[in-house]
This record gives C-alpha cells, sequence and structure tokens, in this order.
C-alpha cells in the first residue's frame, strides 16, 4: 500500500488512466496535465539554482565530481544494494 500524497493529487498534476499505452492495451500512460508540466518545470528551476549554489560553495568541478561519482555508484548497486 502506497503513502497518502503529501501534495496535490495526482489528479491534478496529472491525467491518469486517459491515455491508453499503444504498446500494451492494458496499461495507462501517466501524462502532466498543465499544471503538473508547470509545476515539473518550476522544480527542474529549483533543482538547477541548488546545484548551481552547492558548486559555487565548493567548487564547480567538485560538486560535478560528485555527482558522476555518486550517479556511477547508483549504476553498480544491484537492487539488494539500495
Amino acid at each position: 500500500m502506497l503513502a497518502p500524497w503529501p501534495g496535490p493529487s495526482i489528479e491534478i498534476i496529472c491525467r491518469c488512466g486517459e491515455v491508453p499505452d499503444a504498446r500494451d492495451r492494458r496499461a495507462k500512460l501517466v501524462v502532466p496535465t498543465e499544471r503538473g508540466r508547470q509545476a515539473l518545470q518550476d522544480a527542474a528551476v529549483r533543482v538547477a539554482e541548488i546545484e548551481h549554489r552547492w558548486g559555487t560553495i565548493v567548487g564547480h568541478d567538485r560538486f560535478d565530481d560528485a555527482c558522476y561519482v555518486l550517479s556511477s555508484l547508483l549504476e553498480e548497486l544491484t537492487p539488494e544494494d539500495r
């Protein structure tokens, strides 16, 4: 069972089950609404601001290296390791 969604209901930010998946007729695609697309865009801007700030604090090269190492680690971990 999923935990309660802490933010706006999924129906507000996505259309659920309204768009059939052409590759699998049993599945329904979750497609962001206009409000959902705006929320995703706003989140991307905020993440970029945070990453820039952290790069300013520790140095952009060091921050980029840390991101690379963590991404590499995630790629190598098995589901049991996570």
